[in-house]
């Protein structure tokens, strides 16, 4: 049977529901590395290295073409990737019109051509965490890459790669090693996807905005890569350390993509308006009471005792008690009270 109590609790639940549905964004599907990225006629780690980040990265059989985003050596083995495709196309890095182009019109490692955390030009530093730019020509600041948990914040929520469940450490050691190498290795900046003479920012304006001088800051941005070749066998080990770990699985598991996801599934999470809330939340407490008062008396007929009957079954009932209905009716209950223990209300007493 339904008790107040019960309906109390199945109300706060139907609240409850009512005000998540109204709130909740469909959060991203999460799936295996094996179910996202080695499910296609390519190999998995060339979807890792592309789709992860959209383009930015290209999978590179010719390991003599293909850069290293870690490695143990005292010397960045990348520069010597660098001279490999320069000689190999002299245009790749043709920088004419560029303002950071050498005399000779090439892009160089000089300068930090990314920008976000990026210096302006490359400096040596001490570097503990991404060791392989320990005291070594670098385009990262050591408190940008400090540790695990700086590197994972820096680019908001949306961006951590534990969405969906703890990484094994493994495979969490490729995530740190490809931000390490985003942030720090001066050959990546040669791959920015758009160059300045196409976009380019001049200063801020008075709250903090970037000044876009050329091109179009919703189209273009000063911070992406596309295409640079990494070692096949880098993403390949990549692919199988996090094989059965966890990732977001949206359009092919574009990181990019499942970013503005999750900051739409962030949002929702923050909760409606309150004249929205109020919406939603009366007219299901009216309805709740509603269906409290309807129990209510529904349990007091089962009893035989309605809270409302009948006139003459009212004054039958008052008989019973001794005083017709309409005068006990019609006497507070400090003076029934009285004229039942035999005692005269106050104020009443007859005069000698």
């Amino acid at each position: 049977m339904f008790t107040i109590q019960k309906i109390t609790l199945l109300s706060s639940a139907l609240l409850l529901f009512a005000i998540q549905s109204a709130t909740a964004q469909a959060v991203p599907a999460c799936k295996t590395f094996r179910e996202i990225y080695g499910s296609s006629t390519k190999p998995g780690g060339q979807m890792v290295c592309e789709n992860m980040w959209n383009n930015a990265f290209k999978y590179e059989k010719d390991e003599t073409k293909g850069y290293n985003m870690w490695w143990f050596d005292n010397t960045n083995p990348n520069n010597a990737v660098t001279d490999t495709l320069s000689a190999a196309k002299a245009t790749l890095f043709d920088g004419k019109g560029h303002e950071d182009a050498a005399a000779n019109g090439d892009f160089g490692t000089d300068q930090c051509h990314l920008d976000y955390f990026h210096k302006d030009a490359p400096t040596s530093e001490a570097n503990a965490f991404c060791h392989p730019w320990n005291n070594k020509p670098s385009c990262c600041k050591a408190a940008t890459v400090k540790d695990s948990a700086t590197i994972m914040e820096a680019y908001g929520k949306e961006y951590h790669w534990d969405r969906c469940g703890r990484l094994s450490p493994q495979c969490e050691a490729f995530f740190i090693q490809e931000a390490c190498f985003y942030e720090c290795e001066p050959n990546a900046g040669l791959w920015r996807k758009h160059s300045k003479n196409i976009f380019d920012t001049d200063g801020t304006d008075a709250e903090g905005n970037a000044k876009v001088t050329i091109g179009n800051a919703d189209d273009h941005n000063a911070w992406q890569m596309e295409g640079m070749p990494i070692k096949a066998s880098y993403c390949d080990a990549w692919y199988t350390a996090c094989i059965d770990d966890k990732f977001c699985a949206s359009d092919g598991g574009d990181f990019f993509s499942c970013a503005k996801e999750y900051i739409e599934v962030d949002e929702s999470s923050k909760g409606l308006a309150p004249h929205i809330v109020a919406a939603i939340v009366v007219p299901i407490i009216v309805a709740v009471a509603a269906i409290a008062l309807f129990l209510r008396m529904w349990s007091k007929e089962r009893a035989g005792e309605p809270m409302f009957m009948p006139i003459d079954r009212q004054d039958a009932r008052a008989k019973q008690s001794g005083m017709p209905m309409q005068t006990q009716a019609m006497q507070p209950q400090g003076i029934q009270s009285m004229q039942h223990q035999g005692m005269p209300p106050q104020g009443m007493h007859m005069q000698a």
